[in-house]
């Protein structure tokens, strides 16, 4: 699923809408269907540690004007595990549940969860997502490998400094500030 976000606060969360869109996907899932999903650092929803779904994110500008943001939802939803080859920590809602999901009602839900979380950034800014997405995540304690545009570091994930950074504690102990844009992938040790 992909939606097209427009607007100034759009463009002021740029950064943080695939942690936004992995939220807004935790909390329908929990909603409508009631299994305890959590958010992975930087853009996945995770279930017993197997990717369940991955967000995307792609804004468009003109010259110097933001014209909109693309969140790109996929859940892997209503087919056998099985049809994940190559992706051994995965798993699907079929799979979770044992039978298959009302995808239309599902997506009801996340859409409902976004324009809340939509609300929520408006009257409390990005720490009020901040705060609610601490609830449902599983990153922190982790043990991370992040590539980056021009390097890699690897260490433990200590806390989220703002909604769309967060800090790394590399093997000597230096903390490493990383923000989310700028991830091209995170591997995790034993999912």
């Amino acid at each position: 699923m992909t939606i097209i976000l427009r607007g100034p606060l759009v463009q002021a969360a740029s950064s943080s809408l695939p942690l936004i869109g992995a939220l807004a996907t935790v909390k329908g899932i929990r909603s409508q269907l009631g299994i305890d999903v959590q958010v992975r650092w930087p853009n996945d929803v995770v279930f017993t540690g197997k990717k369940l779904s991955g967000i995307i994110v792609e804004t468009k500008t003109r010259g110097n004007e933001f014209e909109y943001a693309l969140l790109g939802m996929g859940i892997n939803a209503n087919f056998p595990v099985s049809l994940l080859k190559g992706a051994p920590n995965s798993t699907t809602l079929l799979e979770i549940i044992g039978s298959p999901v009302d995808r239309e009602q599902l997506v009801c839900s996340i859409l409902a969860e976004i324009e809340q979380l939509k609300e929520l950034f408006l009257s409390a800014g990005a720490q009020g997502v901040l705060d609610i997405l601490e609830r449902y995540e599983c990153s922190r304690g982790k043990r991370v490998k992040v590539t980056l545009q021009d390097s890699q570091t690897s260490g433990i994930i200590a806390e989220y400094d703002e909604l769309s950074r967060v800090v790394i504690l590399q093997s000597d102990g230096t903390p490493k500030k990383i923000d989310t844009a700028s991830v091209i992938l995170a591997e995790y040790a034993n999912g």
